[in-house]
């Protein structure tokens, strides 16, 4: 089975960390690389501003909405949490206890959106809409059969 949206996301970020950061000294460069990760993906100030300065409990369903809003995995929100001091070890220990019990067989409520870009599909269509280029040329650019562009920009017919 391949990995989860939340896990590719998380690789990626973690792979970039090697390829913008010099990592000099003493420095654990995986650990480093996973800090900027969790960074990247979830910046302090807006989590912050999601849950408060400090915590000392989340339940199930708040948890699972937070990490949908970041597009990470329930874990790597709890650890960020505790990383940022928002939650001291004692929550983390609950979490994982608790609601983290399935975590490490199967990510709870995992993402299943397309994480295919859209903003490319966007502009062309609105290029299309706005008669700026053609339907054959929308249907090149966009990998589609005329007939396909053409009832995507029609809707659904009931």
């Amino acid at each position: 089975m391949g990995k989860s949206v939340e896990r590719r996301r998380s690789t990626l970020a973690h792979e970039l960390g090697h390829m913008v950061m010099a990592i000099v000294g003493e420095i654990d460069e995986e650990k480093a690389c996973q800090r900027f990760a969790s960074a990247l993906l979830i910046p302090k100030q807006d989590l912050s501003f999601e849950v408060g300065q400090r915590r000392h409990a989340f339940g199930y369903t708040e948890i699972v909405q937070i990490k949908r809003m970041y597009g990470v995995s329930t874990a790597a929100l709890v650890v960020r949490l505790r990383d940022l001091g928002i939650i001291g070890d004692g929550t983390v220990q609950t979490l994982f206890r608790g609601i983290g019990r399935t975590w490490r067989k199967r990510e709870p409520e995992p993402l299943t959106e397309d994480e295919t870009p859209k903003r490319f599909q966007r502009l062309v269509l609105r290029a299309l809409a706005e008669d700026v280029i053609s339907l054959p040329k929308a249907a090149e650019l966009l990998g589609k059969s005329t007939a396909e562009v053409s009832r995507t920009m029609s809707g659904p017919l009931e």
